[in-house]
């Protein structure tokens, strides 16, 4: 049995590479990015038609997709103007001729597929974990296709497929989806994602080793995990985050900056500075010491290498999560930690518009997730909040099933 890797960059096989080796399962594994994404954001090398394959394919998802929309003709794809407005022109295609550019799309996958060459080696299956941005991904897709070797989808981020994926229209033959919501979705959609295996997802498995020793009785401490998208109410956040301090039931808040952003120690500083029970994440706090300010933590050899081991300190022992939506909502309320959803940010439409976003929805009906569209008074929500329920005494976090499996992933569930 042996497996081929395919993704856009190295930590999103990393999961699949410790599942093969723990099992003895031979694997070769392939990332796509030439740039890392750790120094410059949403860096891709596919070439021009692949982009403009790409465009048309999401304004195709834009039609009934709210995501799709958004990553459609919100998002910048390029720093000139006129390739940005020309691949917006083509998103406008796919939108407005579905069915026509969709043959378009099939005619130019096909002449693709015929002219790739097969792969070197036989695979008894090729995984997909990334978002197909890369020159590599569809280089391995179609040599895959055209030795007649399944390809198999196994999503590394949550959100990924039903807001950020471009599948070639000749699609995959099998999906490992994170659970009944993904299932749901993606059974609704109008791409191929072949035959549907729901699974809980490798890359979380780390949050089972938490749960063992994760302490569900009040640690009286708050971690606040921001985006990539910088919020201009920070400061005005903390200052009422502030008045916590009075109250005997919180201890500490813990500030833990998105991996990927610049630390800035001024900035923080500022926000460490307004109150003795604001803490910065242990983590960062080592980054800075070794690199001093406007370092991006993940282009820290010693941080990258121990991100989740930070995540997991970090996570432990906490009381609540306070972040804007994204897999790390899953992450706490798998480990039974109460989240509020910051969603007043208007630079991060994801958060500000969520409602809208189809993997985001769902979110709302949860009751460990309190989403609050603006900071004012954020103490007293704060402290409502982790009053309203205690998780070790009730159902609140029973729902957490239609999002994540229960079901492990095995090697015949790859085959």
């Amino acid at each position: 049995m042996k497996f081929l890797l395919v993704s856009n960059s190295p930590i999103q096989n990393s999961s699949y590479e410790k599942f093969f080796k723990d099992r003895n399962i031979k694997f070769q594994s392939v990332s796509g990015e030439t740039i890392s994404p750790y120094i410059k954001k949403n860096a891709t090398n596919l070439s021009f038609l692949s982009q403009i394959q790409r465009a048309i394919f999401f304004g195709n998802n834009s039609f009934n997709s709210y995501s799709y929309y958004h990553s459609a003709f919100k998002v910048k794809r390029s720093e000139t103007m006129i390739f940005n407005l020309c691949l917006k022109f083509f998103s406008y295609f796919g939108r407005y001729f579905p069915n026509f550019s969709k043959k378009i799309l099939l005619i130019f996958d096909q002449i693709r597929l015929r002219i790739s060459n097969k792969l070197n080696e036989q695979f008894d299956a090729v995984i997909f974990s990334g978002i197909f941005s890369t020159k590599d991904e569809l280089n391995y897709f179609y040599r895959a296709k055209k030795s007649k070797i399944p390809c198999i989808y196994s999503p590394y981020n949550w959100d990924n497929p039903s807001s950020k994926l471009y599948i070639p229209s000749i699609g995959f033959d099998k999906t490992i989806s994170w659970g009944k919501q993904m299932t749901d979705y993606l059974k609704k959609s109008e791409n191929n994602f072949g035959n549907l295996v729901e699974s809980f997802p490798l890359r979380l498995e780390y949050l089972n080793e938490i749960k063992k020793d994760r302490n569900l009785f009040k640690s009286k401490k708050i971690l606040i995990a921001l985006s990539q998208k910088d919020n201009k109410e920070l400061l005005n956040m903390f200052s009422e985050l502030s008045c916590l301090e009075k109250s005997d039931q919180i201890e500490q808040v813990i500030l833990r900056p998105h991996p990927q952003n610049s630390l800035k120690s001024e900035d923080i500083k500022k926000i460490l500075g307004i109150s003795k029970i604001f803490k910065l994440d242990s983590s960062y706090e080592e980054v800075l010491g070794r690199r001093e300010s406007n370092i991006i933590p993940m282009t820290d050899n010693i941080f990258r290498e121990n991100s989740l081991i930070s995540l997991k300190k970090s996570l432990k022992d906490i009381d609540l999560l306070i972040c804007e939506a994204g897999t790390l909502c899953l992450e706490a309320g798998y480990l039974e930690i109460p989240v509020i959803g910051l969603m007043n940010n208007p630079f991060q439409v994801t958060a500000s518009m969520y409602g809208h976003f189809d993997h985001f929805k769902d979110l709302t009906t949860m009751p460990w997730f309190k989403p609050i569209f603006s900071i004012s008074n954020i103490d007293k929500v704060v402290l409502n909040f982790i009053d309203s329920f205690e998780s070790k005494y009730t159902n609140n976090f029973k729902d957490l099933s239609y999002f994540l499996s229960t079901e492990s992933l095995n090697e015949k569930s790859l085959l």
